[in-house]
């Protein structure tokens, strides 16, 4: 279930004309119409190619002028859709190359970009500069003679970040190989992360740690998946060097309750909740979990994220869960229609901007395809060593 409305629910005060940073949300909408029309132009040029060789080996005339008015239509369509497609990659390399140059800036508190940048740089670090070498110029990235190790490294993960998975799989699984056996699942799972995530709104991922930690607000996006949730926390734990930096098998806890509408009562809920918390942070006892709830919250200063679908919940619900589980935050996930109610109701924080129609659907999925295979490959590759 990921069908989004078109436009934002006006209950937020948001327009499409009222949303900043809209360079960092046009560019996935960009990203998914390249790859759809694509998709057009590989169907079409294979059309093409078929039609011209069925021209060339047929001698009936009425069959032939069939073929001709076919070669025709389909070169017609051809033509608009390469340039569509043209367009579309030429706006996106404009992006890229704004990406490219925040990634020039040496300051720690730079750009949005910057930080998952040098994170990317220290796992390209691992590889042989050849291999690099070869890989940027697979993804088009003009190099400079002489150019330094240092800045060819910049160069090549500002385009991962740019071109996202469905970009970079193919140089992620060519990589693959040459990571040091001893930190190679490590660095590929993270490279999967880090690239993975980088559609999630910087200024949303920023937000989430002072509203959870130090305003104890209940968080909640417009999405309906839990790899959403997921993800929000994983880019937001990559880009807060404030309190986090921290990388994805290290980031702050994640935990997702799939309740059924109309389950049970309050009571039922609560002793999910704490059978779950109990499981991840290994105790058994209640004591020991709120223990180790406060210890996170006062040592570590890190949130412990409970995932739900807010159409599971009322707001008399959700305002008891946070009675009782004060340490924790709930980040709902309210779908395209959030409920104004709960909205209304409770301390909850909308993260904004909202996501747009069918984003979220499709890096959802292309995190999922991509991840599976290339851990598929990677467990094949250490399977074949052992």
């Amino acid at each position: 279930m990921c069908a989004m409305k078109s436009g934002h629910d006006h209950r937020f005060g948001h327009s499409n004309r009222q949303i900043s940073d809209r360079g960092k949300w046009s560019q996935p909408r960009l990203k998914k119409q390249r790859d759809g029309l694509q998709q057009q132009w590989d169907s079409l040029h294979e059309k093409l190619s078929e039609f011209e060789k069925q021209l060339i080996l047929e001698t009936r005339v009425e069959e032939k002028l069939r073929l001709k008015n076919l070669i025709a239509e389909t070169k017609t369509h051809f033509d608009q859709v390469n340039e569509q497609l043209a367009e579309i990659e030429s706006q996106l390399a404009k992006i890229d190359s704004d990406v490219e140059k925040s990634a020039d800036r040496k300051d720690d508190q730079g750009p949005p970009t910057d930080r998952p940048i040098k994170e990317l740089c220290g796992l390209l670090d691992k590889i042989q500069e050849s291999i690099l070498q070869d890989e940027a110029k697979k993804l088009n990235i003009e190099l400079r003679d002489r150019i330094s190790p240092d800045d060819l490294k910049r160069m090549l993960a500002a385009k991962m970040l740019a071109v996202g998975l469905a970009g970079s799989a193919l140089t992620i699984r060519n990589l693959l190989s040459r990571f040091p056996k001893e930190s190679r699942d490590e660095s590929v799972e993270y490279m999967i992360d880090l690239i993975g995530s980088s559609w999630v709104n910087y200024h949303s991922a920023r937000r989430m740690w002072q509203a959870a930690i130090e305003e104890k607000k209940t968080l909640c996006v417009n999405g309906e998946r839990f790899r959403t949730a997921k993800l929000y926390v994983i880019w937001a734990c990559i880009c807060d060097p404030d309190h986090a930096g921290l990388k994805s098998n290290d980031c702050w806890p994640v935990i997702n309750y799939d309740g059924i509408e109309g389950e049970g009562t309050i009571a039922s809920y609560k002793r999910s909740i704490e059978q779950l918390l109990c499981s991840e942070f290994g105790v058994k006892k209640k004591t020991k979990l709120r223990e180790r709830l406060k210890y996170y919250a006062t040592t570590f200063k890190e949130p412990v994220f409970i995932v739900m679908r807010s159409w599971v919940v009322d707001h008399h619900l959700i305002q008891e869960l946070i009675k009782s589980f004060p340490e924790v935050t709930f980040f709902l996930l309210t779908g395209p229609e959030p409920d104004q109610t709960l909205l209304e109701n409770t301390n909850v924080e909308f993260l904004h901007p909202p996501l747009e129609r069918d984003i979220e659907c499709y890096y959802c999925d292309q995190y999922e395809t991509h991840s599976h295979e290339l851990m598929r490959k990677m467990q094949k590759l250490k399977s074949s060593h052992e």
